[in-house]
């Protein structure tokens, strides 16, 4: 309003300008309240979008394994998680998203699934809304870890969370509905971005479902070598627990991380990783591990997620880079899930060495969007809002001082007496101006946007003596304003003294 008023129509009159703000003000509500609606599907829809033209992530019920690329993987830099925990377990601390049981073409599918409503923890007195998630209930007996803060950068209406194994509650977690699957996977609906919560977890414990045949199964074009392996390393008929410490040695001693592959040369992606090349990432190690605990009659699932081990130094908690995504085995292991991970433990490391040197740059942008998300949602006491509301009320003084400033350089600068001269009539201007003057001082003002005449006819003519001698003088006015060739010197003359008599008229 305060920028407009100089730039209001002439024909504006105060009240219709305070109406077309007002109005203006309340269309501008109406629409932000339109786009605080919309704008997180456009963002979901957008950065879906994205995913799926870069393929930076997998969809929550298949991932490819990548295997059989020629050349070295090409990894992001990109923050995707930040964790705030008091510890972490040797090695980091895996954020698991979906576990996968079919092998098939160089590809890890989840197969069906079985999906149901999480609980949602009442909210306590004094508090409104869900303030959490229960997944599972915790054994008796066993005791939890403390709690660990997760802030994801996750952008589909319907995401996977990355937790930690053996989560069994959910707090602070913002979201519309919150589902767990059989297979481990939680999914969450309606969440912001980025969103922050707290995992609780119990190490050892998961809520995957018991294996099956699937968990069992090895594709056909694998068979022969994964058998030679098996049959090589004695695991045949051995107890689980002791066939995986024999796949863990063999793993152990005789390969090597790498992040580039050379052709297969006729054999299939994991046969040249067995057998010719021994290098290879997270997902050929993983894919390996499962199929061979499965050839040795373990029950076994890929499975998929993150690691977080890199320290920030600003902010004191641990980002998780895309290309920290990692692959790793669950073996059921004397009746339960037990999680395995034969790639090398330097894989983290050997990643991080291929990052530029540049890389502290956008490290340092995305920690500074990172402080300033928790600023905006107050988590430091103080919301935006707050401060806002309050830098309202200099913005609306320094408005009314404006505008009534404004109004005061609109008041003719002719109307100071200073001015004047004995006869009323300022040196240098128009003759009718003494009359405008004399209404002036009875309040009415001639808008600077107004004729003339149209004025003296709105002027109330009752409340003015001889009104119309008055409009004889404004037409006389005219003529000698607007067609001087037809008015001689005499004439001027006559019209400046008829007007100082008529001004002494109005003062009797």
């Amino acid at each position: 309003g305060w920028m407009l008023w100089s730039l209001r129509p002439p024909a504006w009159r105060r009240r219709w300008f305070a109406a077309s703000v007002l109005a203006a003000s309340g269309l501008a509500a109406v629409l932000a309240l339109v786009l605080q609606a919309v704008t997180p599907q456009v963002e979901q829809w957008a950065f879906q979008l994205l995913l799926q033209l870069g393929h930076t992530e997998p969809p929550a019920t298949w991932t490819s394994t990548a295997m059989g690329r020629i050349g070295t993987l090409k990894l992001s830099d990109r923050i995707v998680l930040r964790v705030d925990a008091a510890g972490l377990p040797p090695g980091g601390l895996r954020l698991r998203e979906a576990s996968y049981r079919i092998f098939s073409q160089n590809s890890w599918f989840a197969g069906e699934d079985q999906a149901h409503d999480a609980e949602a923890i009442a909210s306590s007195a004094g508090e409104t809304g869900v303030t959490g998630w229960r997944l599972q209930t915790p054994e008796a007996g066993t005791v939890g870890t403390a709690p660990v803060t997760v802030t994801a950068w996750l952008g589909s209406e319907r995401t996977v969370l990355p937790l930690p194994e053996g989560t069994t509650e959910i707090r602070a977690l913002p979201a519309r509905k919150l589902r767990s699957a059989t297979l481990g996977t939680v999914t969450a609906e309606g969440l912001p971005v980025p969103v922050r919560f707290q995992a609780f977890a119990e190490p050892g414990h998961s809520f995957d479902r018991v294996p099956d045949d699937l968990d069992l199964l090895i594709p056909e074009a694998e068979k022969e070598v994964l058998n030679g392996i098996v049959a090589a390393l004695g695991l045949s008929g051995r107890p689980p627990s002791a066939a995986l410490a024999g796949i863990e040695r063999y793993f152990d001693g005789n390969f090597r991380y790498s992040l580039t592959q050379a052709a297969p040369g006729g054999r299939t992606a994991l046969a040249h990783f067995l057998q010719v090349s021994h290098q290879g990432h997270c997902e050929f190690f993983a894919t390996a591990t499962v199929l061979l605990l499965r050839a040795a009659g373990v029950p076994a699932r890929y499975v998929t997620g993150y690691v977080a081990a890199e320290r920030d130094p600003w902010e004191g908690d641990y980002r998780v880079r895309q290309r920290h995504a990692h692959a790793w085995t669950q073996a059921f292991v004397d009746g339960r899930w037990r999680t395995v991970d034969t790639t090398p433990a330097r894989w983290a490391e050997n990643e991080a060495a291929t990052m530029p040197e540049w890389q502290v740059l956008p490290d340092l942008v995305a920690w500074v969007s990172y402080r300033y998300s928790r600023w905006r949602n107050g988590e430091n006491g103080t919301a935006p809002a707050n401060i806002l509301s309050w830098l309202l009320i200099p913005g609306f003084l320094f408005l009314g001082w404006s505008m009534t400033s404004g109004l005061r350089r609109a008041r003719p600068a002719s109307l100071d007496p200073s001015h004047r001269t004995p006869t009323g009539i300022v040196p240098g201007s128009c003759a009718f101006d003494p009359i405008e003057r004399h209404f002036a001082s009875r309040s009415w003002v001639r808008p600077y946007w107004q004729p003339l005449l149209v004025w003296l006819h709105r002027l109330p003519a009752t409340s003015i003596q001889d009104h119309a001698g008055l409009l004889d003088l404004a037409h006389r006015h005219y003529q000698a304003t607007f067609d001087p060739e037809s008015v001689v010197n005499a004439e001027r003359q006559a019209l400046s003294e008829d007007i100082v008599r008529w001004l002494k008229r109005q003062t009797i």
